[in-house]
């Protein structure tokens, strides 16, 4: 399996980042074939990559956080897990992916945002690692 962690952030992706993760989703799908996606079911970006991922008819499963914001999906999820505190959960993320694409809302990096916080841990991690920038460019880090 092929397990693809997501990490955005709430205040969601641009156009370019949404047109960029579905031609990543679909060309990742027809060359490798049994592809999960993992996001954490919060509003904005976790949102518009869940329909990314129904489009492109990869399973989704969700990891909810410890507030109310992240029940958002649970509903439409092939499989949800147990609510954990939000770091915790992203770390968890990371360590089950074979691949983390993020797409953060700036193009430098941020002390206190949780997608460079997924970012920085997925690099300490050395997981194979897509941040697609806000114009849709993608920067492929390889460990």
């Amino acid at each position: 399996m092929f397990d693809i962690t997501f990490t955005g952030t709430r205040t969601g992706m641009t156009k370019e980042q949404t047109s960029s993760l579905f031609r990543h989703l679909s060309h990742l799908l027809k060359k490798k074939g049994g592809i999960h996606f993992h996001h954490g079911g919060c509003r904005g970006a976790d949102r518009q990559a869940h329909g990314v991922a129904t489009m492109v008819s990869i399973p989704i499963t969700v990891h909810p956080g410890d507030t109310s914001q992240s029940v958002f999906f649970q509903d439409r999820a092939c499989k949800v897990e147990a609510v954990q505190p939000y770091l915790e959960r992203n770390w968890n993320m990371v360590k089950t992916a074979t691949l983390v694409i993020a797409c953060p809302s700036s193009y430098l990096e941020e002390l206190r945002s949780g997608t460079w916080a997924t970012i920085r841990y997925a690099r300490k991690q050395k997981k194979e690692l897509w941040i697609i920038l806000p114009d849709g460019t993608t920067a492929k880090e390889r460990r």
